[in-house]
Order: C-alpha cells, then sequence, then structure tokens
C-alpha cells in the first residue's frame, strides 16, 4: 500500500542520516556548532511526530493521482544523489575538525554549490507528492527555508574563493 511504502521511505531517510552522521560526514565546530544539534533535533523530532501520526493514522487517504510510485522513484534517485554529494565533501576533509574548505567540483557541483540541500529538498518534494501529507509539504518548505540561508551563504564564500562560480546558483538550478 501507499501508507506501508511511505512509512518505509520515511524510515529510510532517517536511518540514511544516521549512518552518513557515523560513516561519512566529517564536522568541524564552524560549520556545525552545538547550538545547532538541538535545533535540528527539535526541527526533525517535531516534524517526524506529526508527519508519523498523519501517515500511520488509520484513515490516512493515499493520492488518487497515480503519481505515488513515480513519485517514490524520483524520492530514491533523490536520496541517492544527496548520498552522493556527502560522500564528495567527505572527501574533502582530511578528518573530524579539518576546517579547511575546498570549492567542490564535478558534475554534481556543475549547477548549484549546495547540491547535497538541493537533493534534499527535491527529495521532499517528490515525498510531499506521494504521500498527499500537508504536514510533510510544511516540512518541506520550512527545509526549504533553512537551506536557502545556507546554501546562499556558502555560495557567496565559493565565490569569493572562486569568482567563477557566479555562474551558477546556490540551491535550484537557474533560479536560487
Amino acid at each position: 500500500s501507499t501508507q506501508n511504502l511511505y512509512m518505509l521511505m520515511f524510515i529510510a531517510h532517517f536511518v540514511k542520516r544516521e549512518l552518513e552522521t557515523f560513516f561519512v560526514h566529517k564536522f568541524s565546530r564552524p560549520t556545525m556548532p552545538l547550538s545547532n544539534i538541538f535545533k535540528n533535533s527539535i526541527y526533525y523530532w517535531s516534524f517526524a511526530a506529526f508527519i508519523g501520526y498523519f501517515l500511520c493514522h488509520p484513515l490516512y487517504t493515499p493520492p488518487t493521482h497515480g503519481l505515488e510510485i513515480p513519485a517514490a522513484i524520483a524520492w530514491a534517485v533523490m536520496e541517492l544523489g544527496n548520498f552522493a554529494v556527502h560522500y564528495q565533501l567527505s572527501t574533502m576533509r582530511k578528518e573530524d575538525g579539518d576546517t579547511s574548505r575546498n570549492v567542490p567540483k564535478g558534475p554534481l557541483f556543475s549547477l548549484v554549490s549546495c547540491p547535497n540541500y538541493s537533493f534534499e529538498i527535491f527529495g521532499w518534494v517528490f515525498y510531499s507528492l506521494g504521500s498527499n501529507l500537508s504536514m510533510s509539504w510544511v516540512f518541506t518548505a520550512v527545509g526549504l527555508l533553512q537551506m536557502s540561508e545556507w546554501a546562499i551563504k556558502k555560495h557567496k564564500g565559493y565565490i569569493k574563493a572562486d569568482p567563477a562560480n557566479k555562474k551558477k546558483k546556490a540551491l535550484i538550478p537557474f533560479l536560487l
């Protein structure tokens, strides 16, 4: 059922995030201050509770537009893209606490400076489309606002390091 599929996708997303935290990410204080842990935890736990409640509710109504499976496939592609970017970024730092920051290169970075955020946002757009949950759309919108702020800040830094980065956008190809 759509409900079961989207419950599994929801769980898979957060399991992926936890595995990346342990095995892929290399954090430094400037990029992940302690205060962000609390903000991120409140954000994710609050929305997870609301989305989970409505998704697991016995009266959950799946969408009737027929896009549940294509949206799930597109979501999976976005999750893989997000992982690929996180992996590439992790190879750019030598160890935990390394604060050096080179401008990322390669096909995933050809249109935007922060494709990890792009994949994350588009993944949640497809999730929201396929699950038909209004709370998921709210989660996506809040995530877009926060990641836009981060992406614009990083993009400005990348432009400072290499003015050629002006040719691409921060987050959404050709737009933002």
